[in-house]
């Protein structure tokens, strides 16, 4: 009942979202481009007493999950284009242009990868008390490859991302095999954080791709900014992530239930992805089998410019957790 009543009231607020006029872009239309179903199977209110120190003072609350949308990810040909909102911002004949088709010599081809923080759930400011949604309530660019030098060399990647490389070796290959089970079954594995499950694995940060399963490819471009912004702090450990080779009381990756921490690798089970452009998809799981997201998804005007809605998974102690934005300085 309460999943039902909260699930029935966003979608409401959302149907009253003047981002749902005619005139702005398809991919802005909440009430079709959220998998409202995902959302509420993720809602967990387990009324498993917590507690926090708030100050000297120890707070008791309950657990609560819930997994909201905080960011979306393009991953695309052309520079300094947004292909959710039809917007480019470098509209010259002669601009230079990606291409992630395969080339006959198998070198493959060049895309680019924006992250842009777009917490839907905050702007929509309901129930945000209890279930702790994200504070920041704007757009805001936080990611263009295109900005960043490793991007264009491979070198430099290799040097600046460092332990990423571990991909290319064979044992990487190999436990890619066990992630990809593991993640097809729902479980992806946090410990094998330089694998990317069934997908194309990320590589290096720059932004060469193969260029033969455009969105499959696409969605492990998103994985190359989720590893960039915790990287920079730009993304925090918000769950209760498993890691086994790193006890939950050890440093940076302590329980999170009663605020935010800082982690430095990327959390495969705090995030899920969405399609949102050419056509929209369920939420699928990072690193699953591919088909069963890719399946007659892209378009052939496409030019393969794709968009995700990224989700990110919370769990906390409601009522004790401070609430408070990843992306700024805000509280409530």
């Amino acid at each position: 009942m309460i999943k039902k009543i909260i699930t029935s009231s966003l979608l409401f607020a959302a149907l009253m979202m003047p981002t749902q006029s005619l005139a702005m872009p398809a991919c802005l239309n909440f009430i079709k481009t959220i998998d409202w179903r995902y959302f509420a199977d993720e809602i967990d209110f387990r009324f498993k007493g917590c507690r926090c120190e708030v100050g000297q003072v120890w707070k008791a609350g309950w657990e609560v999950s819930l997994s909201e949308v905080i960011m979306s990810s393009d991953s695309v040909n052309d520079p300094w284009m947004f292909p959710c909102y039809d917007i480019r911002l470098d509209t010259r004949v002669d601009r230079p242009q990606g291409n992630s088709q395969a080339s006959g010599d198998g070198s493959g081809g060049q895309k680019n990868y924006h992250m842009t923080i777009f917490p839907v759930f905050g702007m929509l400011n309901m129930f945000q008390e209890v279930l702790c949604f994200e504070r920041l309530g704007v757009m805001n660019l936080a990611l263009m490859s295109e900005l960043l030098p490793q991007a264009r060399n491979d070198v430099l990647a290799n040097i600046v991302d460092g332990g990423v490389t571990a991909v290319l070796s064979t044992v990487a290959a190999a436990s890619s095999v066990v992630d990809c089970a593991s993640s097809t079954a729902g479980y992806p594995l946090n410990s094998m954080f330089w694998t990317t499950g069934c997908w194309t694995p990320p590589g290096t940060g720059s932004s060469f791709v193969k260029g033969s399963k455009a969105i499959e490819e696409a969605a492990a471009e998103v994985q190359k900014g989720e590893i960039f912004m915790h990287k920079t702090t730009g993304l925090t450990k918000t769950s209760k992530a498993s890691f086994l080779y790193l006890p939950d009381s050890v440093g940076s990756s302590s329980n999170s239930m009663c605020e935010e921490r800082l982690f430095f690798e990327r959390i495969k089970t705090q995030y899920t992805l969405q399609l949102n452009t050419p056509t929209v998809g369920a939420a699928f799981t990072t690193g699953e089998w591919p088909l069963l997201f890719t399946a007659f998804k892209n378009k052939i005007n496409s030019a393969d410019n794709i968009t995700f809605w990224v989700w990110r998974k919370r769990d906390y102690c409601a009522g004790a957790y401070k609430c408070r934005s990843t992306f700024g300085t805000l509280q409530k």
